[in-house]
Formats: C-alpha cells, structure tokens, sequence
C-alpha cells in the first residue's frame, strides 16, 4: 500500500522554485520514520514536495525530515492539512 507522494514543508525552506529537485527526503520522525524518497519537484511558493515513489506509511503534521544533495543537508517538518494521500 503507497500513501503520500505530496505534501507541505514549513516556511523556513527555500522559497525557489526547483530548489531540491533530484534530493532525496528522510523522515526522522512519525509513521515515515527512515523512509528515504527522491524529489522530483518542488514549488518555493507553496514549500510543496513531489515524489516518484509515495512513502509508506502516511506522514502527519509536524514530522521532521533531513533533505539531502547537493554537498547539503537541510531539516524541515510538514505542515498540518497539507498532506496529500496518492490518488489511484
């Protein structure tokens, strides 16, 4: 069973447009916990990930992730109501 392949990051990300395109995504917190996806897109406007493959288990608002690429690491958590469930 797959669940979210989208979903809202806190404000302190990057506000551009494509900036962690091609990183790859762990939750370090919650039902996700260690599940590790690649971003295929990003929106700097909305702070909304896209992935290929949806995670697992169902993230919840205010699990924290490390975003990784890039020679960077950067830690966000997801946004209350803005986790969006893959649409068969």
């Amino acid at each position: 069973k797959s669940f979210a392949n989208q979903f809202e990051g806190n404000s302190e990300l990057s506000a551009n447009d494509n900036a962690y395109n091609g990183y790859y995504l762990r939750f370090t917190s919650g039902p996700a916990k260690n599940e590790r996806r690649r971003i295929i897109d990003y929106v700097g406007d909305t702070r909304l990930f896209t992935f290929a493959t949806p995670f697992g288990a169902l993230p919840v608002a205010s699990n924290s992730f490390i975003i990784e690429g890039g020679n960077q690491q950067v830690l966000g958590t997801t946004i209350p109501s803005h986790i969006e469930p893959k649409t068969p």
